[in-house]
């Protein structure tokens, strides 16, 4: 509780008689006292990462923490942190002191692997501490890995006459992670051209798991002979 002195003031006394003359000036001082409440310290931090959203294999990937002071009290040793990448570096910024309302950045480099799997999920957090509590947050993010991998298995027959017609069927699957358009996918052989054609009746998309199918007809040239061909797609 705190009292704060007021200016002084002065004050009119008539005499007993009720007169206006004879009267005196009388100078005082009043106080007034008011209450005032201590601030009570709310420690707190909150951290968004941010970072690639597609890395391919053999790439690198850079991701940022963005870590801000959400308390009313100077927060101690903040400390960042990522699950699946390190070391995590503060951006040279000049500040020492951990503010109210400051924000300070950091970042971390790593290589994208396939060991990985499809995609890259990590997890950031940010630390300090104020007397002998401490505070902390988390944030995540998601790098997609893609990885487009086609097989093409070709078959036909082992055998067959001079000048008889023969099918070689192709199957391709795709074996990535990866949707294309089937408009995409292109199936060549260097000895089967002009009749070459696609026979499922699959969509026009070519998702992760899908097999298209493809036959060619050709006729056995005539004379003893082996044929060998390089069918790509």
């Amino acid at each position: 509780m705190r009292t704060r002195p007021q200016p002084a003031r002065r004050t009119w006394s008539r005499p007993s008689s009720g007169g206006r003359s004879g009267g005196t000036w009388r100078t005082g001082t009043a106080t007034r006292t008011s209450n005032v409440c201590p601030i009570s310290p709310k420690p707190a931090l909150t951290i968004v990462k941010d970072g690639p959203s597609t890395r391919y294999v053999g790439d690198m990937a850079t991701f940022s923490y963005t870590v801000e002071n959400t308390g009313n009290v100077v927060l101690a040793s903040p400390v960042v942190s990522d699950d699946k990448c390190a070391p995590v570096a503060k951006v040279p910024d000049g500040q020492s002191s951990f503010d109210p309302g400051d924000v300070w950045t950091y970042t971390c480099t790593t290589a994208i692997t396939g060991a990985m799997g499809d995609q890259l999920v990590n997890v950031g957090g940010a630390c300090a501490s104020y007397s002998q509590a401490s505070v902390c947050d988390t944030d995540d993010h998601t790098t997609i890995i893609p990885k487009p991998a086609i097989s093409l298995v070709k078959s036909g027959a082992a055998a067959t006459g001079a000048g008889e017609t023969f099918t070689y069927r192709f199957t391709a699957t795709n074996d990535g992670n990866v949707h294309a358009k089937l408009d995409d996918v292109v199936l060549t052989d260097d000895r089967c051209r002009s009749t070459l054609v696609r026979v499922d009746d699959a969509d026009a998309s070519f998702d992760p798991g899908d097999v298209r199918s493809y036959t060619c007809t050709v006729v056995a040239p005539t004379g003893p002979a082996q044929v060998e061909n390089t069918a790509k797609v």
